[in-house]
């Protein structure tokens, strides 16, 4: 949780769910992994996230591009910015990386100096053979960063930053 309590699974859910609307509004066809505050078996807890990401591996087969949206935390209070990660090996997910961060940075984090990031170490971009990102909107132990994060309007410009990073994506491939 952040300073204040403010669930990272509660924030990634209300972000996901904006960022669905607008990408049904523009006719795309999206596959949520979750829609409630449950894992994707339906079991609640973390006992299951082994069971639930290997459920989430198994969602993605037959889309276009993956998109997982977190938050982040740092020991130091002061570390701030969204910053979109993709697997090393795919020059497809570094592309689509490169257009989400870019536009994340033009609708909603403006004084973020971040760029899209490489890490083979997340499971859900290296067990897919489709373009897959993650990304962290922001860290929640960043105060001035959770309060933004923890606002509609913020939590609806990041998603409208990630939904113009798609289509610029998709403008390019």
């Amino acid at each position: 949780p952040g300073i204040t309590g403010l669930d990272e699974k509660d924030l990634n859910l209300k972000i996901s769910l904006l960022l669905r609307n607008y990408l049904e509004q523009a006719g795309a066809i999206v596959i949520m992994t979750r829609t409630s505050d449950d894992d994707v078996d339906g079991m609640d807890g973390v006992k299951h996230k082994s069971k639930d990401m290997v459920q989430r591996k198994k969602l993605s087969e037959g889309g276009d591009i993956l998109v997982s949206i977190h938050q982040n935390s740092f020991t130091q209070p002061s570390v701030h910015g969204a910053q979109t990660f993709y697997n090393s090996k795919s020059e497809e997910g570094k592309a689509l990386a490169k257009s989400i961060q870019k536009s994340i940075k033009e609708v909603a984090d403006l004084d973020n100096r971040r760029e899209a990031k490489s890490n083979t170490n997340y499971y859900v971009l290296k067990a897919t053979d489709i373009p897959a990102v993650i990304i962290e909107c922001g860290f929640l132990t960043n105060p001035e960063e959770e309060k933004k994060l923890n606002s509609e309007s913020y939590q609806n410009q990041m998603a409208l930053g990630i939904y113009l990073g798609i289509l610029r994506y998709y403008e390019q491939v």
